[in-house]
């Protein structure tokens, strides 16, 4: 923790509930208000569907590929028996 920070929080303990509380939502605008990046960039759960379904059952991340590879051409080979 920086010095300065150190006597911030000095300072800030010297004021009293309400003002601390005052304090912590102007704080809490401020960084609202600076469009943070890590405030921007969230992802709806919905994104996620899908990803990483290997990890659920713990199969090696190697044998989930060739699995998926295995799946890919058995429908190769069935759409050209189909044409």
């Amino acid at each position: 923790m920086s010095l300065s920070l150190k006597e911030l929080l000095k300072q800030a303990g010297q004021l009293t509930k309400e003002e601390q509380l005052e304090l912590i939502s102007c704080i809490a605008d401020g960084l609202r208000s600076n469009n943070s990046p890590s405030l921007e960039n969230k992802h709806t759960i919905t994104e996620f569907r899908g990803v990483a379904k290997n990890l659920l059952n713990e199969i090696d991340a190697t044998e989930y590929v060739n699995s998926l590879r295995g799946e890919w051409e058995e429908r190769e080979n069935k759409l050209r028996e189909g044409l």
